[in-house]
């Protein structure tokens, strides 16, 4: 059996990861896949593997170090007049070129895609280099449901199909999110590896005190991430004589009906909730960990996650979860086990098993429990690196052997 850690460890030369991730946290803030990404590349980089960086930006910007590996700003110019054809396919072009620039200052080994799985279609086609994809099926996932512009959706959902056929491997972040991409892509679930997200474990704060009545969702506001569902519930609980008070934290948009933003919607359509939901858009990371450990439900009200951050972002403040029965938010969440489940889009369901999480302390208390030792066991940005970096080594190996 070949012992794939060794491939790495015991390289002539220290191996050499580039990750391309659309937006990094030291520059464009925390969010998107440089939530998981950014720990990901320091975790690795401590394990003695040279770790680069390229991330698109609107402005020229000098590379730089940061806690042990290096990142490239890069200025993307893509081939526009492709992309009214095919949607994000010059994108793809002008990142191929970018990575070939680079690669002439920096050996690379491997390349891993961080849920930018369309964008590099044109560099699994083309590089002769390894190739790793963290499938995110967001376009598949948009058509389904009736979201997004059609046809900028369909565009994209063809170019991620192309690049998981070119791909050296493919890696997503639950049993069930495989399932799915397997479907969408056309391929076997054998062909998808399994390495769920992590991040890095956050101490609560023990000056916090837990506000029994608080219920919180994070995300940017849009019909993706359920906010109108959301508001749905808020209303049914409050209409059952139930002292909560909600919370959405995240950018508001002008997704809501009429072209309203959805806090305007909100105090529009839901007069009654003008006291119990507030809209936060202005909270930084450390705000929103007390808001974490604060809340007494984390409410995912989404009605699609590839995965879902902000439940293990909850899970480690010892808040229990509220989800629905479904894919990978259903599989963090296990019911019973770090929080309870409903019927995905199913008002009263959700808003019967908030009340229960409201009402009854002990039982918010022990899931709450649960959940954070979940986190630590399943969801830290340690046992993800363990993960990908032997991920990396079967596909050394896989190399070597072909």
């Amino acid at each position: 059996m070949t012992d794939h850690r060794s491939l790495i460890t015991d390289h002539a030369s220290p191996l050499t990861v580039c990750l391309c991730v659309a937006g990094w946290p030291s520059i464009a803030g925390m969010n998107g896949a440089g939530r998981y990404a950014q720990p990901l590349a320091r975790c690795t980089a401590r394990r003695g593997i040279e770790v680069h960086v390229l991330t698109p930006v609107r402005e020229p910007r000098a590379d730089f170090q940061e806690d042990g590996y290096r990142v490239h700003p890069r200025v993307v110019q893509p081939l526009r007049f492709v992309s009214r054809f095919q949607p994000g396919l010059g994108e793809s072009w002008g990142l191929w070129r970018a990575l070939e620039q680079l690669r002439k200052k920096a050996p690379i080994d491997i390349i891993e895609f961080a849920n930018w799985e369309g964008i590099g279609a044109v560099t699994a086609w083309m590089s002769s280099l390894p190739v790793v994809i963290r499938v995110h099926t967001t376009a598949f996932e948009c058509l389904s449901l009736g979201i997004g512009h059609r046809r900028m959706e369909t565009g994209y959902a063809r170019l991620e199909r192309f690049a998981a056929h070119r791909a050296r491997a493919l890696v997503t972040n639950s049993a069930a999110h495989r399932e799915h991409a397997a479907a969408n892509y056309r391929v076997s679930t054998d062909q998808i590896a399994v390495v769920p997200l992590g991040l890095p474990w956050q101490a609560v704060d023990a000056r916090v005190e837990r506000n029994p009545r608080l219920v919180l969702a994070v995300g940017g506001a849009s019909p993706r991430k359920g906010v109108d569902f959301f508001l749905e519930v808020a209303s049914r609980i409050v209409s059952q004589g139930i002292d909560a008070e909600f919370a959405w934290v995240g950018k508001d948009g002008r997704s809501a009906p009429g072209g309203l933003l959805w806090s305007e919607y909100a105090r529009k359509a839901y007069p009654q909730l003008t006291s119990r939901v507030r809209f936060e858009t202005d909270v930084d990371d450390r705000q929103l960990a007390d808001l974490y450990a604060r809340s007494a439900v984390y409410f995912c009200s989404a009605r699609y996650e590839s995965f879902g951050l902000t439940l293990v972002e909850a899970m480690q403040a010892g808040t229990p979860l509220l989800s629905p029965d479904t894919g990978s938010v259903a599989e963090i969440t296990g019911d019973g086990v770090a929080g309870l489940l409903y019927a995905p889009q199913d008002v009263e369901s959700a808003a019967g098993q908030l009340k229960r999480l409201l009402t009854d302390p002990d039982l918010a208390r022990r899931l709450g429990e649960q959940g954070r030792e979940r986190a630590q066991a399943e969801y830290s940005d340690e046992v993800m690196t363990d993960r990908v970096v032997e991920l990396y080594g079967r596909v050394i190996g896989r190399r070597g052997n072909q």
